[in-house]
């Protein structure tokens, strides 16, 4: 190697050792890890705490550019910040000038631009919330295609073992070059037992990278290959993944693509199904390896319990890139684990512990990777300190230790039923008898969602759940307002109908919904249409609609009972909506009014299911419009309340866990007190035999509603235990559940001493 080369992998280690310590002092000579791929320098530009708005005011406002190794290059960086001194760590070199003082015109790389700053930003510092520099804009990125100049690759001595090599191919010139084909072949051919993971980008999966093209046909699929994708470029060639609506349909859709492949158009699609192993990030949330080594169900979903795709991101002020890098550095870790360990032991076994293992780290470092943003010592908190220069994660950003790692479960997915509509199963299923089920379902009343381990929980706002359909639902709802509010070009009315019991929290859920994406709303406007005269009733409310939508910002607008009689005609009122929703406007005499930005919900009050109004309103002479009104619906939801639905049964974990959770709300609020149990644990101070009979109870009358009047008309104080004495008399019992039943069940469990 020429003195004036470097590899950056050792430079790294050496400009970095202040701040990372040594990486590169193996004491292992023997194994090597390679890193090549689409090389890309990530320019920033850190702004000013406060935007100048004056051109006077500019130059007293300090802006500074940044850059940071991205691409193969920041890959190259995690492996070595993963791997520590174990191995050696090899990656594409560059002279020193350019590692000194990059340029953006340099065709040696692609050149992503980026804006950065300090977060959270002033106004909501507070004392005890530290500052991080995050990207506040994503600018765009160029890349340099067939102009893309070659860099020199890895070398791996003779006396030295290949024991991983690492493509990042993002398809934007890397893979078409002949002599890197040619280099990454022979560095490949160094060891036929090395592993090698392949890290895809979109353009790749579209056909731009002969080198990918390559390593399919040569290798063959018996080979120790990883390839590493995102569900967002499946998706950009075709498949149909559906996005951040529920784990178990996210992954059912991913299996259901790859089983049906061998008939699909798109080739890249064809190739991924041929792979032994193929891991699919879906973002910081999770991520799915599909295992078919030894049969077609050891499948495997890593996932964070209270977030799906997406959603992280949109949780936390500002972003990050290098995510999918931090996944396939950290799986690289515990491969290069495994196979140290088997040089000393010879033992080969537990190579999907390995990869389980790599996977929840990677995850880790995601989260690591978004939380501590870039090191700030380049900043410098103050604007007068701040120089231009390079930009770093933190070297903790890959540590096992890191505490995001203790957020991710992981489950095995089953291969979805021919013929079914996905998802055919659920994470709940895990309970599979009703005695685990309700034992689960009591921690959880007591101790609240915490205790739900393994199990995906939606948080919106005050509304929490672990139903299935109803997460799904009210995520659906959720994308549906968010798009509306954003984009100011939809003129007309959104209009979402939710359906459930009396009691079941309709209003409730949707006003959580909106509460958990935009928490500084205005109340919404809610009218009960069963209680409406007349016609004028409903021009007046569209009027007071249209006033709260000339104030600028769209309206959350409940029509309660919209499904009630009218002049004695079954679902009378539905006529009257459909010029508001399809037109957004409405008549009064002849005049022509327009509604205004505004959501409309429709909450069910005869109907209790979305499939119940449908299957009944064709039954209605004359339909009474109800097929025009649903075809104005952009969405539904029903709400899961307390009781099982007509579908389900007693042992199903979906609304035991509702009820479970509604009932840890409603104690809170009661002011419960806490006692420790006998693991050590502090849950609310509650009966045992109370607790199964709020959970195992067969209905509330009222629904979720009934639940809390029990709760709120028993004799307790703040700070108190909520013994079987109590509880209401029966008689009080009896407006809400069967107090006979309720009884029955607090009496067959021993009292609760102490």
């Amino acid at each position: 190697m020429m003195t004036s080369q470097l590899s950056l992998s050792w430079d790294i280690s050496v400009l970095s050792r202040a701040l990372w310590g040594s990486v590169m002092d193996s004491k292992d000579t023997r194994h090597v890890i390679a890193v090549t791929g689409d090389p890309t320098i990530d320019w920033a530009v850190m702004l000013p705490d406060h935007r100048c708005p004056t051109m006077e005011e500019r130059l007293n406002s300090v802006a500074t550019t940044h850059w940071h190794w991205g691409g193969a290059l920041g890959l190259c960086q995690l492996v070595q910040m993963a791997v520590g001194n174990k191995a050696k760590v090899r990656g594409q070199e560059i002279s020193k000038d350019i590692l000194d003082k990059p340029s953006s015109r340099d065709n040696r790389f692609h050149h992503s631009y980026n804006i950065v700053q300090f977060f959270p930003l002033p106004e909501k510092k507070s004392e005890e919330v530290e500052r991080r520099v995050r990207v506040r804009e994503f600018l765009g990125f160029h890349a340099q295609h067939d102009g893309l100049g070659p860099l020199d690759q890895p070398k791996v001595d003779d006396n030295e073992e290949l024991s991983l090599l690492l493509i990042d191919d993002a398809g934007f010139g890397f893979g078409n070059s002949e002599n890197v084909r040619k280099s990454v072949f022979e560095l490949a051919g160094k060891n036929d037992d090395a592993w090698i993971i392949v890290k895809l980008g979109t353009q790749v999966l579209k056909g731009d990278s002969a080198l990918w093209q390559e390593i399919s046909n040569s290798f063959g699929h018996e080979k120790r290959i990883i390839p590493i994708v995102t569900a967002a470029s499946l998706r950009e060639v075709g498949a149909a993944i559906s996005r951040g609506l529920s784990w178990e349909r996210s992954t059912q859709d991913v299996l259901a693509e790859l089983n049906r492949a061998t008939s699909s158009p798109h080739a890249a699609l064809r190739t991924l199904a041929q792979y032994k192993r193929l891991v699919i990030s879906f973002g910081p949330a999770g991520a799915f390896l599909v295992d078919r080594t030894e049969g077609p169900s050891r499948h495997v979903l890593y996932f964070h319990r209270e977030f799906t795709e997406g959603t992280w991101e949109k949780s936390n002020d500002g972003g990050m890139f290098g995510y999918t890098q931090a996944l396939a550095a950290a799986i690289a870790r515990s491969l290069l684990k495994r196979e140290m360990k088997l040089d000393r032991s010879g033992d080969g076994a537990g190579l999907n512990e390995a990869v389980s293992e790599g996977v929840h780290l990677g995850l880790s470092a995601m989260h690591a990777i978004r939380e501590l943003g870039f090191h700030s010592q380049p900043f410098g908190e103050s604007e007068s300190r701040r120089k231009p220069g390079r930009m770093e994660f933190f070297n903790g950003c890959m540590s096992k230790k890191y505490k995001a790692k203790d957020q991710f479960e992981s489950v095995r997915v089953p291969e979805p039923r021919l013929g079914s509509e996905l998802p055919t199963w659920s994470i709940l299923s895990r309970f599979t008898t009703a005695d685990s089920l309700e034992t689960k379902a009591v921690s959880v009343a007591l101790q609240g969602r915490d205790k739900l381990k393994g199990v995906p929980v939606a948080k919106f706002n005050k509304l929490i759940t672990a139903d299935l359909h109803e997460i799904e639902g009210l995520r659906i709802v959720q994308n549906l307002i968010r798009e509306y509010i954003d984009d100011r070009t939809k003129t007309k009315p959104r209009s979402i109908a939710v359906f459930g019991r009396p009691g079941d929290g309709k209003s409730f859920a949707v006003r959580e919904v909106v509460e958990s994406l935009y928490p500084d709303r205005k109340g919404g406007l809610t009218f009960n249409v069963s209680q409406f005269e007349s016609v004028a009733s409903l021009i007046a409310g569209l009027h007071q609609v249209r006033d709260r939508a000339l104030e600028g910002e769209a309206p959350l607008v409940f029509w309660d009972e919209f499904d009630s009689n009218y002049d004695g005609t079954p679902l009378g009122w539905l006529p009257y909506f459909l010029s508001p929703m399809q037109d957004g406007t409405f008549q009064q005499g002849e005049i022509v009014h327009p509604v205004g930005r505004a959501i409309f919900v429709f909450a069910g009050g005869i109907f209790h299911r979305y499939a119940d109004f449908m299957e009944n309103a064709i039954k209605v002479k004359g339909h009474s419009k109800a097929g025009d009104f649903a075809s104005r619906l952009q969405g539904y939801l029903d709400v899961v309340g307390p009781n099982p639905g007509p579908d389900q049964h007693e042992e199903e974990a979906g609304w035991m866990f509702h009820r479970a959770l509604l009932l840890n709300h409603f104690l809170n609020d009661a002011g419960i007190g806490k006692r420790v149990n006998r693991d050590n644990e502090k849950e609310l101070d509650v009966d045992e035999g109370v607790v199964r009979a709020f959970l195992g109870v067969g209905e509330y009358i009222h629904g979720a509603r009934s639940m809390h009047a029990i709760v709120d008309t028993s004799r307790l104080h703040r700070g108190g235990k909520f013994g079987r004495s109590n509880l209401p008399h029966k008689t009080l019992l009896d407006l809400h559940v069967s107090g006979e039943q309720f009884l029955k069940i607090v009496r067959a469990v021993p009292p609760t001493v102490g």
